[in-house]
């Protein structure tokens, strides 16, 4: 019994440390992650801008349609790149199969 508890506090002791390697190993990515999402959130409000006053309008000018268009098209190429990105920022390896998911927009 003894040696079961002491493997099982073995491989926690190790998943943690593999953990936290990968902690530190990601850590930038993980901040570029974070940027892009505040970036998403301030993109997605702008959009929602335009949505509403062509909801209040009924129609929306060419200028403000191109520039719609243009929020619309930054926002899903930085959404690609985030999944991409957060794909092995938010990746981590286990010792002992622990489910944990991962973020995507």
């Amino acid at each position: 019994m003894k040696n079961l508890l002491a493997t099982l506090f073995g491989f926690v002791i190790l998943n943690f440390i593999i953990y936290a390697a990968q902690e530190l190993y990601h850590y930038n990515d993980v901040k570029k992650c974070e940027a892009m999402e505040n970036e998403m959130e301030i993109l997605k409000e702008q959009i929602e801008k335009y949505e509403l006053l062509a909801d209040k309008y009924k129609k929306i000018d060419e200028i403000s349609y191109n520039q719609y268009s243009r929020l619309i098209d930054e926002y899903n190429e930085l959404a690609k790149d985030y999944n991409e990105l957060a794909k092995s920022a938010y990746s981590r390896w286990w010792l002992l199969p622990i489910p944990i998911g991962h973020k995507a927009f």
